[in-house]
């Protein structure tokens, strides 16, 4: 058994049937006219024991030495035989230890780069895991210490501007259920975003629960800035979902350009109007989220640059939640020369609603964002002209994956995903598949 040095034969022990073949090995010498009817006993072999063949090709670290090894006897034809056409998983602690000559716990601190070891064992035992290019398994690990991964999304209530975040949920219920079996547990924090105290009630909760990281849509700017600063201070990794807030340095941020977007209504806006002689409207809800201002500035900024007249109402969350019919119908009243509206958020229905009772004849133009239920519906009757959707569901779910790489597979992930800007009219939009014939 030449071939096969003796710190290969003391990780093979561990396979029963592997101590046959090696017994056979030292019986039997494996000429070269041979190895083509051994190939045909190995092919067998794999039928009969399968199982055999996986636990065979649990070291990458035989690859390098094996395939410059002339294989004289059957155990190194087999070697030869299975290192290429079969997966091979990494290697262990115990493995390195073992080829290392030190204890598991000496390992354990070169790894993790503590202190109480030896120059020159350190350096045998890094040497040892550069030659085999081990990495550790984090996941492994917090399974064996029956200690999972800890999540939290803090986010406002399902069902609130229309079930927008609702659609958000969705998502990162879906990668919730995907971690799961990875040692991954996530518990989603809804609060009601028009309560002044709700948000400082679930965020004090949040920071009890201690979770190892965070995603949450940073709206409501004036009162998520100083929780940003305590989980920063807490050292407790976070990422943006929906919005972003500037200087805060999130793990990464997953939302749309919001001034891109609102540019892109302008050009929506001017497109369906031709010529814009009398003037748009925005309707400015929430206006003191970052992503709204956004938008508002980008369409602005397209109007200006395109000669259009512009009017801008602002609604904040102090005004008592949701741009309501009565607010618009209010403003339409004491505006009615106009050529349409555009909606920051997701709420253009209500706007849809309210132009459709009032005017019912006149051509008028309506922008929003978000193809939620009831936009989709007014969408498809033709009252709203288009929809700008921010693929809430994508956005949840990224989010949620996004955290589980960098804190648990400890990956470097992208500070910013882009999320398209979809555009949607009644010609590309379809019913739900419970309303289709």
């Amino acid at each position: 058994m030449s071939i096969i040095h003796k710190w290969q034969i003391w990780h093979f022990k561990r396979i029963p049937l592997l101590k046959i073949i090696l017994s056979i090995n030292s019986l039997i010498k494996i000429s070269s006219g041979i190895r083509e009817k051994s190939s045909i006993v190995i092919f067998y072999f794999s039928l009969l024991f399968p199982h055999f063949i996986m636990d065979f090709t649990i070291l990458p670290i035989h690859s390098k030495q094996i395939k410059n090894t002339p294989s004289t006897n059957f155990s190194g034809y087999l070697l030869d035989i299975y290192i290429n056409s079969t997966t091979i998983l990494n290697m262990t602690v115990h493995e390195i230890a073992a080829l290392a000559g030190v204890s598991i716990g000496t390992v354990d601190r070169v790894l993790h780069k503590r202190s109480r070891v030896s120059p020159a064992t350190r350096a045998k035992v890094e040497a040892i895991i550069e030659q085999y290019q081990f990495t550790p398994n984090p996941i492994a690990r917090r399974l064996k210490l029956n200690r999972p991964y800890r999540f939290c999304a803090l986010l406002p209530r399902r069902d609130q501007d229309a079930g927008y975040w609702g659609q958000i949920i969705a998502g990162i219920e879906r990668a919730a259920g995907e971690i799961k079996p990875l040692g991954a547990e996530t518990e989603i924090i809804e609060y009601d975003r028009y309560d002044p105290e709700a948000f400082e009630r679930a965020s004090e909760a949040v920071r009890g629960k201690k979770p190892e990281g965070l995603l949450f849509a940073p709206i409501m700017q004036k009162r998520t800035r100083p929780f940003v600063e305590r989980i920063r201070s807490e050292k407790i990794p976070f990422i943006f979902v929906d919005s972003d807030m500037p200087e805060t340095e999130p793990l990464c941020v997953i939302c749309q350009d919001s001034f891109n977007g609102g540019y892109l209504a302008g050009r929506l806006f001017h497109l369906f109007a031709g010529t814009v002689s009398m003037p748009a409207a925005v309707l400015d809800a929430h206006g003191d989220d970052y992503n709204i201002t956004r938008r508002r500035e980008g369409f602005l900024s397209y109007a200006e640059k395109n000669g259009f007249p512009v009017i801008v109402q602002e609604y904040s969350d102090c005004d008592g939640g949701d741009i309501s019919a009565e607010k618009i119908a209010q403003f339409l009243k004491e505006h009615r020369n106009l050529s349409g509206l555009f909606i920051t958020n997701c709420m253009a229905h209500r706007a849809a609603e309210t132009v459709k009772q009032r005017r019912k004849k006149e051509p008028f133009l309506l922008v929003g964002y978000d193809l939620i239920p009831s936009n989709r519906q007014f969408l498809l009757q033709g009252h709203i002209n288009a929809i700008i959707s921010q693929r809430p569901e994508e956005q949840g779910r990224e989010a949620l994956l996004t955290l589980f790489r960098s804190v648990a597979l400890g990956q470097t992930v992208e500070k910013r995903v882009e999320i398209p800007l979809d555009v949607y009219i009644k010609e590309n939009t379809y019913p739900p598949a419970s309303q289709e014939k």
